[in-house]
């Protein structure tokens, strides 16, 4: 076993939209549950919430984890960047490791870009966090960025899994719920888009092919959170109708399950050549309530 406890960190947005988070991390959640089903050990701290650096200095002398993996999206990579400083200053005996979009989209680039980062992961990081943690030679693992002596090696990009049923979905277990600003969870349902928009890098991050959960994976995730009250649900797929069939089976599935009250929204957006009246009507009686385009 090379790491036997991580600890995750969604990084702190200081101004703008993402300043104050809707929901939890769904791609922290999905590493963490991950993990955990593994039998490894994790801890979360989500410092968009305000925390101070000495509050998660105390979290990191508290759980004293090996590993401590950020999230780190391209619009806030300096302050990431000097984030993880103040962290390999302050626990240089600390491996770190990076992921999340832009990793996905820099690969081993990022290494040089931030000197005290250790490790970073590109594309879906499930396997490869849990392949590093478990002590698997390193060279063998795809997907990962790291450092031999003074050079940054890159393994090649992982091959994703076609089947995502086979992850097992968040149960943001160790995640401050009822912290953020809305009572609602996301969900995932496919990885990738086939589509090249000139403003979007979803296909060089997820990939161009698609990835889907099956419709009946989709619903055991919506009924565990409707049980425990939740009643929102934003689907955060590139394109939740690129299947019309999958989507309209999705659809059926909620409509049968009854669930009352229930709205869900498509923030990601959705692709209006993929739009037609039968797949609009079976959203509208399954719940969603709220669709945006990519124009």
């Amino acid at each position: 076993m090379r790491f036997k406890k991580v600890f995750f960190v969604n990084l702190p947005y200081e101004a703008g939209r993402y300043s104050k988070p809707l929901n939890p991390p769904a791609s922290l959640g999905y590493l963490a549950e991950y993990i955990s089903s593994k039998g490894l050990e994790y801890d979360v701290l989500d410092m968009s919430f305000g925390y101070s650096f000495d509050d998660f200095k105390k979290r990191i002398k508290s759980f004293k984890p090996d590993l401590i993996g950020f999230s780190v999206f391209s619009f806030q990579y300096l302050k990431a960047y000097e984030f993880i400083k103040r962290v390999k200053t302050s626990f240089p005996d600390i491996s770190l490791i990076a992921g999340g979009p832009h990793p996905s989209l820099l690969k081993e680039k990022i290494l040089t870009e931030c000197p005290f980062l250790d490790y970073a992961v590109a594309g879906d990081g499930e396997e490869t966090l849990y392949e590093l943690m478990s002590g698997k030679d390193i060279p063998l693992i795809s997907g990962l960025a790291y450092r031999k002596d003074k050079d940054v090696l890159w393994n090649g990009v992982r091959d994703f899994n076609q089947n995502l049923d086979i992850y097992p979905f968040p149960k943001y277990q160790k995640f401050e719920l009822k912290k953020y600003l809305e009572k609602r969870i996301p969900v995932i349902t496919s990885r990738g888009c086939p589509f090249s928009c000139i403003y979007c890098s979803a296909p060089k991050i997820c990939g161009k092919r698609v990835r889907f959960r099956s419709p009946l994976n989709i619903l055991e995730e919506i009924q565990y959170w409707y049980d425990k009250g939740y009643r929102t649900f934003p689907v955060m797929d590139d394109n939740f109708i690129i299947i019309k069939k999958r989507a309209k089976e999705t659809c059926q599935l909620i409509s049968e399950r009854k669930l009352k009250d229930c709205s869900f929204l498509c923030p990601n957006g959705i692709r209006a050549d993929c739009v037609d009246e039968e797949i609009l009507s079976a959203m509208k009686k399954a719940g969603f309530k709220e669709l945006s385009y990519g124009v």
